[in-house]
């Protein structure tokens, strides 16, 4: 179907935590996207207390763009390798999760946020 990530980057003193997913083609324009990034989301934000992620996007993909613009990440600039980075809070992710979003129950993060260096769940 495809694969979504949440990265610890480290860039001097800076710590970012970065989000990317991609789908076959197969599975594009479904939803699947979406509720993958919403879930990843929900994760980072809920589970593991993270203030803030980026993701990357080629700037002729739209659907990907698109996609981020939608759940409220917004440019904040480009990469060293001419891709745009859009940015997302915890604050704004806030904003853009749903009622309608699925059940989402979350075991075992502490050992995955621990291993990740995330602050602790809020």
């Amino acid at each position: 179907m495809g694969t979504c990530s949440l990265r610890r980057i480290i860039r001097g003193e800076q710590v970012l935590y970065d989000t990317g997913s991609y789908l076959f083609r197969e599975f594009q324009g479904q939803g699947y996207g979406r509720l993958m990034r919403r879930m990843l989301l929900h994760l980072a934000f809920e589970g593991f207390g993270l203030k803030e992620v980026e993701s990357a996007a080629q700037p002729l993909n739209r659907a990907s763009v698109e996609l981020s613009r939608s759940l409220g990440y917004h440019m904040a600039g480009h990469t060293d390798d001419a891709h745009e980075c859009w940015v997302i809070n915890a604050q704004a992710w806030a904003q853009h999760a749903r009622d309608d979003d699925p059940q989402i129950m979350m075991t075992g993060v502490e050992g995955l946020a621990e291993q990740l260096h995330c602050p602790s769940a809020p």
